[in-house]
């Protein structure tokens, strides 16, 4: 038995899919609601697919496995230097059930231009190396 998905739903999934796809440095990071809704197994899976390295919250501690050869450790203030740089230079961050806090970014507005909500629980940023503009796929709500 296949889901049924709303129109927005399908678009937002397709759209999400198109822009892992373009990507040449995904990058990965979990928060607390990877635990939460049981996602550990989805996130390997995908992180390996598309051979991204895996970030995690303290919240998202657990959420993917610490001895994953793909994992950087934490982010953030308290993170390693692995994953704070390798959110900064990617050119796609998928995140999964983690919020932008001022703990992870140092910030507590998330970089809004570049940032769209793609679909639950998952947050989707891509960065043009051509151009400070949106790209098309990015301005997706």
């Amino acid at each position: 038995m296949s889901a049924r998905l709303i129109p927005s739903a399908r678009k937002n999934i397709e759209t999400a899919l198109e822009m892992i796809r373009k990507s040449q440095k995904p990058f990965i990071l979990v928060g607390g609601g990877a635990i939460l809704s049981g996602a550990s197994e989805e996130l390997k899976v995908l992180a390996h697919k598309i051979q991204a390295p895996v970030a995690d919250s303290l919240m998202g501690k657990g959420a993917f496995d610490g001895t994953d050869e793909l994992y950087t450790g934490m982010v953030g203030m308290h993170g390693t230097k692995t994953s704070n740089f390798g959110i900064s230079e990617c050119d796609l961050l998928i995140v999964a059930g983690a919020r932008f806090s001022d703990r992870v970014t140092g910030n507590a507005r998330p970089s809004s231009q570049r940032t769209r909500r793609s679909f639950r629980s998952m947050w989707i940023r891509q960065r043009s190396t051509k151009t400070s503009r949106p790209t098309q796929a990015s301005s997706v709500t």
